[in-house]
């Protein structure tokens, strides 16, 4: 990236930019697709509180209906 941004100048620091912020964007999306759930379903208790919740809200309107 250092060779990229000493040809192009300018426009160098916005190709980084770009690779690091793809980057980025990228593991999140990873985390929240993949991961996430593999760890949900191997240490149910782990779950964050919000969505421990949410699930629990669901149970109980498809038990009352």
């Amino acid at each position: 990236m250092t060779l990229v941004s000493f040809f192009f100048g300018q426009v160098g620091w916005v190709v980084m930019a770009c690779y690091w912020s793809g980057g980025f964007i990228i593991l999140t999306a990873l985390r929240r697709l993949v991961l996430d759930p593999w760890l949900d379903g191997r240490y149910p208790l782990s779950r964050h509180r919000r969505r421990r919740i949410r699930t629990q809200v669901r149970a109980e309107s498809t038990d009352a209906g």
